[in-house]
């Protein structure tokens, strides 16, 4: 069982330490897909758009995707990112 002292607290979110000695199996770890470089004015925009639409930066980017995708009439369809 964890108690306080066990969670540290990163940017904000809550995180359980990880099991002492217990490897991250495949399924767990997430890959790190998409990483840009902006300057402080395009992030600032970034971010106020997805306040704006009450979502976070990556779902924000996520849905303009498949948008885009589907308006360039790309039937693929996405599958699940945080599955």
């Amino acid at each position: 069982m964890l108690t306080a002292e066990d969670i540290v607290v990163t940017q904000n979110r809550r995180v359980p330490p990880p099991a002492a000695g217990k490897p991250v199996s495949e399924p767990e770890r997430k890959a790190v897909v998409l990483t840009m470089r902006g300057n402080p004015e395009w992030k600032a925009w970034l971010q106020q758009l997805s306040k704006h639409c009450h979502m976070k930066v990556s779902v924000c980017v996520e849905q303009a995707l498949m948008e885009y995708a589907e308006r360039r009439a790309f039937t693929e369809t996405a599958p699940d990112r945080t599955d």
